[in-house]
């Protein structure tokens, strides 16, 4: 049975993310043999780095690491720190229950123990996804695994799950069954897309190679910067100003995932596929969204489902969710 805490790559050794400027100067076949004693300020631990890289038992690392060298520096930055955050099962964890935290997108310091923190937010700050003015004696930061989103790796991002998902004793299934579904489940049954912020669907449409925006928003969202900031002056029928990660995030952890005007429920009804659906809907009307403006995730976001969204948006005056249960109600 495949088992999570299988996948225990030593973190406390420092510097492990310095493996992305070696990767960007040498092919696979070479990249162990430089990781020590050539580049200075670069020596790392040979075994560290080769379970990180996912090396097989040959010494070989996977091809993919030569196909990221061909899309461009950032991205190998941007797979090496999803190969990082999936060496060990305290990372993944830790990622994964900050997305469903009171307090989202937030590491702290007594999840991972002092070495296992520091290091990791050296990584965080050199990948560019946390603010580069943490000090290392912090107790807790935030993060932004956005960037990654817009990078061209859910390719190769895909393999790295597909080989940590080998590590853990998930044995691939055979050629009668279908390899996607069952890699899905698998990385869904261990929260590896709670561990990207990212819901299942968005995580599914990441692997499967469609667009998923910089901020882990659906392609029929607009994106919006961090901090809660909101405004974008599109407008399409449904999905659109509501939706940064944080904001949303918030949002349904203080709601659910109950449609706050017919209290539909997506698991109750579909089962598993249903599970942490739903659509979440801006409060002011969209004659206030001129500029933009700092939200609160609480007072100006609701859940909907999708019928009640769009019975909200369908006319050029916003109906409010009272007006919309009333006449839900009504209609009895």
């Amino acid at each position: 049975m495949p088992d999570l805490k299988k996948l225990a790559v030593s973190l406390t050794k420092n510097g492990y993310f310095k493996i992305a400027q070696v990767i960007k100067r040498h092919p696979r076949n070479e990249i162990l043999d430089n990781i020590s004693g050539v580049y200075v300020g670069i020596n790392l631990n040979q075994s560290q780095i080769a379970a990180i890289l996912s090396s097989a038992p040959d010494g070989q690392l996977p091809q993919f690491w030569d196909d990221v060298r061909e899309a461009g520096d950032n991205s190998v930055d941007g797979l090496v720190m999803i190969s990082i955050l999936f060496s060990h099962h305290l990372l993944i964890n830790a990622f994964a229950d900050s997305f469903h935290s009171h307090d989202p997108f937030r590491i702290h310091r007594v999840d991972l123990g002092g070495k296992v923190y520091t290091n990791l937010l050296y990584s965080m700050k050199t990948a560019g996804l946390c603010n580069q003015d943490i000090p290392n004696g912090t107790q807790s930061f935030t993060f932004d695994l956005s960037p990654l989103f817009s990078l061209p790796i859910a390719s190769y991002a895909r393999q790295v799950l597909h080989t940590k998902l080998l590590a853990t004793g998930w044995l691939p299934p055979d050629s009668g069954s279908d390899l996607d579904d069952s890699l899905y489940d698998q990385c869904i049954n261990f929260r590896f897309h709670s561990a990207l912020g990212l819901t299942d669907q968005q995580f599914r449409t990441w692997l499967t190679g469609d667009e998923v925006r910089q901020d882990g928003t659906l392609p029929e969202e607009v994106r919006v910067p961090s901090k809660f900031i909101e405004g974008a002056s599109r407008l399409i029928s449904v999905n659109i100003y509501e939706r940064n990660p944080k904001a949303r995030r918030a949002c349904i952890v203080h709601y659910g995932y109950t449609c706050q005007i017919c209290n539909f429920d997506f698991e109750n009804i579909y089962g598993e596929i249903g599970r942490e659906y739903i659509h979440v809907h801006h409060l002011l009307p969209l004659s206030r969204i001129n500029t933009t403006y700092e939200i609160d995730p609480i007072t100006d976001l609701i859940p909907v489902c999708p019928n009640c969204h769009a019975m909200l948006h369908r006319f050029s005056t916003l109906t409010t969710p009272e007006e919309l249960r009333n006449q839900i109600k009504n209609s009895e």
